[in-house]
């Protein structure tokens, strides 16, 4: 998703549903990163939108341990330029006191 449409998203919430919280800051770990959400009383109960604007990964390098008891460390490098944009819908579950992510059904070929 690009920002213009999830501007677009973002107004479209806030003109029909009443906005309970909404909040930017970056992603702890990854550079020049940023997530942006927007938490809302919708027809189906609390309801949270994220917009993630992270690096794209270029490589990842693994390094290991051979001692017991220790875990590998994992390395990513990102990209200079190239970002990935992503929206995620969750719905707050009153059972478990958290945010479930809601999952879009695969299309079917």
């Amino acid at each position: 998703m690009r920002e213009d449409k999830w501007l677009d998203t973002k107004a479209m919430v806030k003109a029909k549903f009443t906005v309970l919280k909404e909040g930017k800051g970056p992603i702890e770990d990854i550079p020049r990163s940023s997530r942006e959400f927007l938490e809302f009383q919708g027809p189906q109960g609390m309801m949270r939108l994220e917009y993630v604007v992270r690096p794209a990964v270029l490589d990842k390098k693994t390094t290991y341990s051979k001692t017991s008891g220790r875990a590998g460390q994992i390395d990513y490098i990102y990209s200079d330029s190239e970002f990935v944009e992503k929206l995620q819908a969750f719905k707050w579950n009153d059972d478990l006191q958290e945010w479930e992510e809601i999952k879009a059904p695969l299309p079917t070929v």
